[in-house]
């Protein structure tokens, strides 16, 4: 056995036992309510509805000066993809404020409620992807299509619903096919499967992966669909979809609906898409994906939207790419999160390949109180004062600093 299927069983072991001993005694914490008895009245999208006003040129920015109030935590911090690997769910539980999970972590989601995780616990569920595999398989359970024979049902009975090239070939890259955003049959399975995921399956909301701002990432992987010429008429499609799920389902239950918006190009696209969502994940936030930073227009570009978001009440999960022991890494991008959280706002440094690991800093513990009045610009240097010190940051010679008051 492996280390790392050592490691999958130990966690299976965990899950399966902590269900056992939750089951054979009062533990003190309720499952949600289902209600999947309930009557499923999904609207259609309607037609030639007016255009929403855009929310970047709309949406001020908070007050600043005397009249300015914050309420949040300081630091939040969010986690998301599989249970800890280095790390057992108490520190979880501890450490972080927002919590997703991907597959089918039933029994570590029970865990964690047990251990008084009072936040929503999201699942994890592709926007417009479903698994290609054969028809007797079991799917991950990250996508819509997560029954056996679901795979083969759509390809056999909807060959609409896929998006298609110039070619009429599907469009599916590493084992994945890609949906039509804009396809009404499409709309209402996904919604329905997601709905099941809630009401049957005991989650608190859901959390889409891969919501497209752009057909920048379909010209990066050459899986350009025929179906869509231009920017325009995607997103035009992709907000159709959104709406679709906020309005038939999410908004009216009060079930959260988060997104990783991603092939961002257009902040007030970006900022669009929140009207029909709760939260929205950056996972490029203050530093590049790779060793790099970003440029001081694009860092500050990021931060004018990551404000209007929490201006329109949404929560913005931030999350920062890098090596676990780049220090000056971690310290920029932290305090860039500091000086654009408004109350609404989680962060994580990490790095795409590791997310399964929990990685802690002395930062996440330094104690600078409330802040006292939002961020401010000094020549390149941008600076926020809190109730015990000042963080700043400079996106030019990309450093930063936190102080605290002597």
């Amino acid at each position: 056995m492996t280390k790392h299927q050592a490691t999958i069983l130990n966690s299976l072991t965990f899950a399966l036992t902590f269900i056992f001993t939750l089951t054979s005694c009062q533990a003190g914490f309720s499952t949600p309510t289902s209600t999947s008895t309930m009557p499923l009245d999904l609207p259609t999208q309607p037609e030639n509805t007016p255009s929403q006003p855009d929310p970047f040129d709309a949406t001020p920015t908070v007050t600043s000066g005397a009249d300015y109030a914050f309420s949040g935590q300081t630091v939040q911090l969010a986690w998301f993809y599989n249970p800890p690997i280095n790390y057992d769910l108490s520190t979880l539980a501890a450490k972080f404020d927002v919590f997703i999970l991907t597959k089918n972590y039933n029994g570590e989601r029970e865990a964690l409620r047990f251990m008084g995780v009072k936040a929503p616990i999201i699942k994890y569920l592709a926007f417009f992807e479903i698994q290609d595999l054969p028809c007797d398989e079991q799917p991950w359970q990250n996508n819509a299509a997560f029954k056996i024979g679901d795979f083969c049902s759509i390809k056999n009975n909807h060959p609409d619903w896929f998006l298609r090239d110039n070619n009429e070939e599907p469009l599916c890259i590493e084992g994945f096919c890609m949906m039509d955003p804009g396809n009404q049959e499409w709309l209402s399975f996904w919604l329905q499967r997601a709905i099941e995921t809630q009401e049957q399956h005991g989650w608190d909301g859901i959390f889409m992966d891969n919501v497209e701002a752009s057909l920048g990432k379909r010209y990066d992987e050459d899986l350009i669909p025929a179906k869509y010429g231009d920017d325009e008429s995607y997103q035009t499609a992709v907000e159709g979809a959104l709406k679709y799920f906020y309005d038939g389902y999410f908004r009216t239950r009060a079930r959260p609906l988060y997104a990783n918006i991603i092939a961002v190009q257009d902040w007030s696209v970006w900022l669009r898409y929140l009207n029909y969502l709760d939260g929205v994940m950056i996972e490029d936030f203050a530093v590049d994906w790779d060793s790099g930073y970003k440029t001081v227009e694009e860092w500050e570009s990021q931060m004018e939207a990551i404000t209007k978001a929490q201006g329109m009440g949404k929560h913005v999960i931030l999350v920062a790419q890098g090596m676990k022991n780049d220090m000056k890494r971690q310290e920029f991008s932290f305090a860039s999160y500091l000086l654009i959280n408004e109350g609404k706002a989680s962060f994580r440094y990490t790095e795409d390949q590791v997310y399964d690991e929990i990685w802690l800093y002395d930062d996440y513990e330094i104690n600078l109180g409330a802040p006292k009045a939002p961020r401010y610009k000094e020549g390149n240097q941008w600076k926020r004062e809190f109730a015990n010190g000042v963080v700043i940051v400079d996106p030019k010679n990309e450093t930063s600093s936190i102080t605290l008051n002597q």
